[in-house]
């Protein structure tokens, strides 16, 4: 099957307060593959009062073929259309708006791949041009009643260089049809369309409106577009002004001694391909768009292997006239080389220019949307429409000033929904103290601290101080849990010891069912029990331990799951929570409990910690992307507090009743008020 490129021309004149017809007129690519839908429709306005009317009947009809080609096609689905469109009409005679029946006049194209559907009613018609020729393949008939508005409707294949015409009957009013079909035979379809309109406008007077659709099929240069290249026409096309323009380009840049040049190639080729001549290149050139492009490329070509040694002398000798043409020949081939690119990069910014503003109406119906969502409420729903927006808005390519404006004023939007939906709070940590750089903060009922080797660094939680040396350890602390008073429960890297922050000592250590400091996430003591737990990532498995002031005895293994292999980090209230590269799992008696992790704009990172105890009533993790979620114990979001600052943090820990979390990132202890 040929594969097309369609340009569309789109030839419109009147809708204002002296014309007695409404016109409208549609070009669009469907979501579908290789689709596109036209629309010419023309209504008699009895009275100004009249247009809004005509209007509402326009747009009925167009909005009904654009619903039925956004769903899945098939070969029937013109059919379908047709009859949706006769629906939709029929609505509005039955609404009382009757004048409109037996005097619409519309004609409606779908093109799919090589095929062409096309139906029209009243005094519209669509005609083909094909090889020289013309063929009207529509029957229009006046309907008389709604339900029968579009009855027949017609199907063919459609070649390359086909200019099919959709149109209402005022425009062979004052052109005919031989003067049509020579202006398309010897232009673009953009200069025919300009100089259809320069002769409509010199003989229709104000009162006449009409539309007109030229349709062209030509081979593909690239990459199918998001949408129809489409050129309005609706202002006089001044012939002289653009032949003025062309000239004086052509005088800036053709020299004597570049028209001498050219005039040797082009006779050198000429005396070797008798058949060229100016005529059918410039022709070429011209009828066939790009296809003219790569035509003129050829001949380059050719001239680049001709013989360019005729002599100067024989242009000196000629006549006047034989000069003046070989100059006029070589002005001409450039004129055209001008046209046809100017042309060709006018068209493709208007395609970039028509592609941003479909991206735009679309990201900005998401948005829209999504705001609306979240006046019910409705959280989740608001959140997918603006991953959709966002994700839409990442491909967008703003060339304009205008453009990377929108841009810009649309990302603001979807930031600040984004923070309405996942209650983000932009924070501002403070530094309070500068401790060793290590991994794990060490708690103590009054101090935090970090450990490297055996130095500790602290920051006294009661005086505000930096204290360096007021803790002491006889042995390397690579994780910790507080117990109350004097105790802590660390692990040096091998076993787990009870520690005394007041003497600096450490008691016998205990290695049974310990696991190896690779192995080992996470160490958090549940004071219920008594027990501090850790995750095993070599077993799958989370093991508890009874703590006494001087003692570590009976290990239990109080969670067995193979996808705490991928564990970050625990909690434990009660509930066991496991930190995986994905979310939290929860787990209540050894078993797994529902928890749902909340659905981010920005997913969780796949590093950080976590904190939860029998007293806080909420879950705190710890993003290393720079935030810290806050969730109820379910996993429904509550908070989100989110600062640069937080970027690459290692450890925190919450006090929730004074709203206050220390967060240690490169040495550095910070505090966060929430």
């Amino acid at each position: 099957m040929d594969t097309f490129e369609t340009n569309v021309a789109k030839i419109q004149i009147g809708n204002s307060k002296q014309t007695n017809t409404y016109v409208a007129t549609m070009a669009e690519r469907t979501p579908n593959p290789d689709s596109e839908i036209f629309a010419v429709v023309s209504l008699p306005v009895l009275n100004p009062a009249a247009l809004d009317d005509c209007e509402r009947i326009a747009t009925s009809v167009t909005a009904a073929l654009r619903r039925c080609y956004k769903r899945a096609i098939n070969e029937n689905s013109f059919e379908v259309a047709l009859g949706e469109i006769n629906d939709e009409v029929s609505k509005l005679s039955s609404l009382g708006q009757q004048t409109w029946t037996g005097k619409l006049s519309a004609v409606v194209a779908v093109r799919r791949g090589n095929h062409i559907n096309v139906s029209a009613t009243g005094k519209a018609s669509a005609l083909l041009m094909r090889a020289g020729g013309f063929n009207e393949i529509t029957e229009s008939t006046n309907a008389k009643h709604p339900l029968k508005t579009f009855e027949n409707f017609s199907s063919g294949k459609l070649k390359i260089g086909d200019v099919i015409i959709l149109t209402t009957a005022e425009l062979f009013n004052h052109l005919s049809i031989d003067r049509l079909k020579n202006i398309l035979a010897d232009n673009t379809l953009e200069i025919g369309a300009q100089e259809v309109v320069r002769i409509l406008e010199d003989n229709a007077g104000p009162e006449v409106a009409f539309a007109t659709l030229l349709i062209q099929e030509t081979e593909v240069m690239g990459a199918p577009a998001d949408t129809l290249t489409l050129n309005e026409y609706q202002s006089t096309y001044t012939k002289a002004s653009r032949l003025k323009q062309v000239t004086g380009f052509a005088q800036k840049f053709v020299t004597k001694e570049v028209a001498q040049n050219i005039w040797k190639s082009v006779k050198a080729t000429a005396s070797k391909r008798p058949n060229l001549n100016i005529s059918k290149l410039s022709s070429a050139a011209a009828s066939k768009g790009a296809r003219g492009i790569s035509s003129l490329k050829e001949h380059a070509q050719s001239y680049r292997q001709a013989d360019f040694r005729a002599p100067l002398t024989k242009f000196q000798n000629f006549s006047k006239p034989k000069k003046f043409f070989t100059v006029s020949v070589a002005v001409l081939l450039l004129a055209v080389v001008v046209n046809i690119f100017v042309a060709r990069n006018k068209r493709q910014s208007a395609a970039d220019t028509a592609a941003f503003e479909q991206v735009k109406t679309s990201i900005t119906k998401l948005v829209n949307d999504a705001d609306s969502k979240l006046v019910f409420r409705d959280e989740q729903a608001a959140l997918t429409l603006l991953q959709q927006a966002k994700q839409e808005l990442s491909g967008v390519k703003a060339t304009t000033a205008d453009q990377k404006q929108v841009v810009t004023d649309i990302t603001k939007q979807i930031t600040t929904l984004l923070n309405k939906v996942e209650k983000i709070t932009e924070v501002n940590p403070t530094t309070i103290a500068t401790l060793s750089n290590a991994d794990n903060l060490i708690r103590t009922p009054t101090a935090l601290a970090t450990a490297t080797g055996t130095t500790i660094v602290s920051y006294n939680l009661v005086t505000g101080a930096i204290e360096d040396g007021a803790l002491k350890t006889s042995t390397a602390i690579q994780d910790s849990a507080a117990f109350p008073g004097t105790s802590v429960v660390v692990f040096d890297g091998q076993g787990l010891g009870v520690w005394n922050t007041q003497n600096g000592t450490i008691g016998q250590q205990f290695y049974q069912n310990v696991p190896k400091a690779a192995n080992f996430k996470g160490l958090v003591r549940y004071a219920t029990n008594n027990r501090a737990y850790t995750a095993d990532t070599a077993l799958g498995q989370v093991i508890s331990y009874l703590i006494t002031n001087t003692s570590i005895s009976k290990p239990v293994v109080s969670v067995k799951d193979e996808a705490i292999k991928n564990a970050q980090d625990i909690a434990v209230d009660g509930s066991v929570y496991v930190l995986m590269q994905d979310g939290i799992r929860k787990y209540t008696a050894g078993k797994p409990v529902a928890f749902t992790f909340p659905a981010l704009s920005t997913p969780f990172s796949g590093t950080g910690k976590l904190f939860a105890d029998n007293v806080a009533k909420q879950l705190y993790i710890l993003d290393a992307n720079g935030r810290i979620i806050i969730t109820d114990k379910t996993g429904k979001l509550l908070q989100i507090l989110a600062s640069d600052q937080l970027e690459g943090s290692q450890d925190f820990t919450v006090d929730e009743a004074g709203k206050i979390i220390y967060v240690l990132r490169s040495g550095s202890l910070l505090k966060v008020n929430y």
